[in-house]
């Protein structure tokens, strides 16, 4: 598992995007990676990521869709390993970091529902038919 960088032995760092390896994690509800994060594809999304299931806390690098000119910010609900572990509401890069319960779950599961996530067609008229929640660039795991 290459995921690692120059951080201490107890942190993994899963980067998103095209020509990532955290690519491979995606389990479900996520579109094509591109230079540097992916938009979830709808409103809901799942991360599952072996071996990380006694982590402690994961730090979220990501921002939601908003249509041009919108101020309302996109909100999703995050779970972890099936247990709410918080709301967070977002228009620009920002850093969400999450403590979890240690778990003996042989893999690490997120999942994010979106329930405002929007078809930017619908609104720019662009004719981009996805429907976008969130883009994600990056996940720390702490343990």
């Amino acid at each position: 598992m290459a995921l690692r960088s120059d951080l201490p032995d107890m942190e993994t760092l899963i980067r998103f995007g095209q020509g990532q390896s955290g690519n491979e994690y995606l389990v479900a509800g996520w579109g094509t990676p591109e230079d540097g994060f992916v938009w979830s594809g709808g409103r809901y999304a799942r991360i599952a990521v072996p071996g990380l299931g006694q982590a402690t806390s994961l730090r979220l690098s990501l921002w939601g869709y908003a249509p041009r000119g919108a101020n309302d910010p996109q909100e999703a609900l995050i779970f972890v390993n099936g247990l709410f572990a918080g709301c967070i509401k977002t228009l620009s890069k920002e850093v969400y970091t999450f403590k979890i319960q240690g778990t003996s779950r042989e893999a690490l599961v997120v999942d994010f529902y979106i329930p405002s996530a929007k078809c930017p067609d619908d609104y720019e008229h662009n004719g981009d038919k996805r429907v976008l929640g969130i883009a994600l660039a990056t996940l720390l795991v702490s343990r």
